[in-house]
């Protein structure tokens, strides 16, 4: 009865150690040799890779080495798959090309209110990412920035965004709803092209276009606000949108009688 018993301490002590031992492994952050980086003229750090093996929520250092980290280099997280979240620090002021490309696992990255630009591809294929907030300070969200993010949910900009690259949330599947802000002076081509769910867009009121294939393939798209700022609508922004119901112009009818409005026979 006693050996029964010891074993049966033994093995509890082994799992709980165990237990304990992942608990550990799952709230630690990286080490500073995790990181690949370059110290830049003035003592500052540019981080240009990453461990790819390892596993976890990453929260981007503001030193390494003692050095102000104030750069992220092109491609330096990308197809890192077992990231599960990140946070980039302030002082960071663009997230690069490609930056976490193919990242399959990142569900949530928070981003700091000193960032200005998100660059072209900077977040493609980031299959399980279900949300982004975009703070006030960013100006320019590139071409294809998180196109194909899969599960992308929830889209929120504050008002400061003024450009919107070509298909920048295209085939982002789970969106259902947009809100433009009026300070995006320009969206580019495509830019919620194939994001099959969506059901309604209200459009910034400093637009004075709706571009080529913007909401091409977005068959759930039921209600759209167009602003009387719009002079010219693609002759593809509107393809193959097949639940359009609700079409709301803030301008006159005299106005909207003068825009073009191309193949878009949904609109007219």
């Amino acid at each position: 009865m006693r050996k029964k018993l010891l074993k049966t301490a033994l093995a509890f002590a082994v799992l709980t150690g165990s237990l304990a031992a992942a608990a550990v492994t799952a709230s630690a952050q990286p080490a500073e040799s995790d990181y690949e980086f370059i110290v830049l003229t003035g003592n500052k750090v540019s981080i240009t890779g990453f461990n790819e093996d390892y596993v976890g929520a990453v929260d981007i250092p503001s030193t390494l080495q003692g050095y102000p980290v104030v750069d992220i280099a092109q491609n330096a997280f990308k197809n890192c798959d077992n990231i599960t979240s990140v946070t980039i620090p302030e002082g960071i002021s663009s997230i690069p090309y490609r930056t976490f490309y193919d990242c399959d696992n990142i569900t949530n990255v928070t981003i700091p209110s000193s960032i200005k630009k998100i660059e072209a591809e900077a977040f493609y294929s980031c299959d399980k990412l279900a949300g982004i907030a975009i703070p006030s300070n960013v100006e320019e969200i590139g071409d294809k920035a998180f196109k194909n993010c899969v599960q992308l949910a929830n889209l929120s900009i504050q008002p400061g965004l003024k450009k919107i690259g070509n298909e920048a949330f295209r085939d982002c599947n789970a969106l259902t709803q947009v809100d433009i802000p009026d300070t995006v002076l320009l969206m580019g081509t495509g830019v919620f092209q194939s994001c099959d769910n969506l059901g309604s867009a209200k459009l910034s009121f400093s637009l004075t276009s709706i571009n080529n294939t913007t909401f091409e393939g977005c068959y759930e798209l039921t209600n759209v606000i167009i602003p009387k700022s719009v002079e010219s609508i693609g002759n593809t922004a509107f393809w193959n949108v097949r639940s359009l119901q609700n079409v709301y112009y803030s301008g006159s009818e005299a106005e909207w009688n003068k825009i073009s409005f191309g193949n878009n026979s949904k609109l007219t």
